[in-house]
C-alpha cells in the first residue's frame, strides 16, 4: 500500500514559476507532487469563443515581489496574442502608473513622464504588440494637476502607441478637471474610469491604502450617469459574497441588506446570484462593464452562461437605494 502524501502545488500562485524548486522540496520529504496544468490559454480561449473581447490587465499583475519587471499577466496574454493570431480582434486594455512598494510599504506615487515612458514601453513588449487600445493612469497623485498627467498621456495618442485613455482609481471630480482641460487645448480626453463598482459596500475594504483605490460612491454615480462616460467596474463579483445561500455573519449590517434584496430578487425571478448581478450591471442607468476573473474553465462556462440577464429599473433602484444609502 502505498502511503506517501500527495501535495498538489497550483501554478495559479505568485511563485508557480519556481515549482521545480517546491517539487524538489516536497520530493526530498518523500510526497507525491501534482502539479496543477497550464489552463490560461485555455481560459483565454473559451472567453472569446463565448464571444469575448476585452481583455483587461496592468503593468502590476501577476508581478512576483523578486522579479518585478516581470509582470506575468501581460506576458501570458502577449504570448497568446501572438500564437492566436487575435490582436486585432481583441480590445486591449493595460495600466501603468502604480505605486512603487518596498517590503510592503508605500515608497512612493509612480505618475510622473518618466514612469509612464518606462511601463508602457514593457508593456508593448510584454504584450507583443505596437498599440495598446486603451491605456489608464492605475492609481492617481492627487498633489499633482490633473492637466500634467493628461499631457503625458496625450504624448503617446499622437505617436499612435496608445489609441484611447482612461483613468482608474480616480474621483469623478478630478476626472472632470482632467477632461476640461483637455477641451480647453485640444487634447485626448479619459473617455472610460475603471473603479470599483460593487453592489457589495466597501469591496475593497482590506486592500491597504484606502487614498489610492476609489470606490464608486453616489456622486460618481451621478456623474457618470450624466456624462456617459463608461465604467469598467472592478469588484463587480463581490468576491463570491453573493454566491451562498446565506449572508456571512461577519457582514456590515448595510451589506446582510444588499443580500437579501439580491436574494429576494433572484427568488422573485427564478433567477441565480450570477444573472441578478449581470443584470444590475447591464440594467443600471451606467454605460457599465463588468469586469470578470475566473481561475478556471469551469468558472468561465459559468460566468458566459449567466450573462444573458438584464433587471428592471425597479428592481436596480431598490438595490442601489440601500447601496448609497
Amino acid at each position: 500500500m502505498d502511503n506517501k502524501i500527495k501535495i498538489g502545488i497550483p501554478r495559479g500562485l505568485y511563485y508557480y514559476k519556481y515549482n521545480i524548486l517546491w517539487k524538489e522540496f516536497f520530493k526530498e520529504l518523500g510526497c507525491d507532487i501534482i502539479v496543477s496544468p497550464e489552463t490560461n490559454f485555455e481560459i483565454l480561449d473559451m472567453y472569446v469563443a463565448g464571444g469575448g473581447n476585452i481583455i483587461d490587465t496592468a503593468r502590476c499583475y501577476g508581478e512576483d515581489v523578486t522579479h518585478p519587471n516581470r509582470p506575468e499577466s501581460e506576458m501570458c496574454i502577449g504570448h497568446w496574442l501572438q500564437s492566436t493570431g487575435m490582436r486585432d480582434k481583441i480590445i486591449l486594455i493595460t495600466k501603468g502608473g502604480n505605486p512603487e512598494y518596498e517590503n510592503g510599504e508605500h515608497v512612493r506615487n509612480r505618475v510622473t513622464a518618466d514612469d509612464i515612458e518606462a511601463d508602457i514601453t514593457k508593456s508593448l513588449e510584454a504584450l507583443k504588440t505596437d498599440y495598446i487600445d486603451i491605456y489608464f493612469f492605475h492609481k492617481d497623485d492627487p498633489t499633482i494637476d490633473p492637466g500634467v498627467l493628461i499631457e503625458i498621456l496625450n504624448k503617446y495618442v499622437k505617436s499612435g502607441m496608445v489609441k484611447h485613455i482612461g483613468a482608474s482609481n480616480w474621483t469623478a471630480e478630478r476626472i472632470k478637471e482632467a477632461n476640461k482641460y483637455a477641451k480647453n487645448h485640444g487634447l485626448a480626453k479619459f473617455e472610460f474610469s475603471e473603479i470599483a463598482f460593487s453592489l457589495k459596500d466597501r469591496v475593497t475594504k482590506g486592500w491597504g491604502e484606502k487614498e489610492l483605490i476609489h470606490e464608486m460612491n453616489l456622486e460618481d454615480y451621478k456623474y457618470y450617469s450624466e456624462s456617459g462616460i463608461p465604467v469598467i467596474g472592478f469588484g463587480a463579483q463581490a468576491y463570491g459574497f453573493f454566491y451562498g445561500d446565506s449572508v456571512p455573519t461577519d457582514s456590515s449590517e448595510k451589506n446582510k441588506e444588499i443580500f437579501n434584496r439580491l436574494k429576494n430578487i433572484c427568488n422573485v425571478k427564478h433567477i441565480n446570484a450570477h444573472q441578478a448581478l449581470f443584470g444590475f450591471y447591464f440594467g443600471c442607468d451606467l454605460k457599465s462593464i463588468p469586469l470578470i476573473s475566473a481561475r478556471n474553465v469551469s468558472r468561465l462556462k459559468e460566468v458566459i452562461d449567466n450573462c444573458n440577464t438584464i433587471l428592471d429599473k425597479q428592481d436596480i433602484e431598490y438595490l442601489l437605494k440601500e447601496r448609497f444609502h
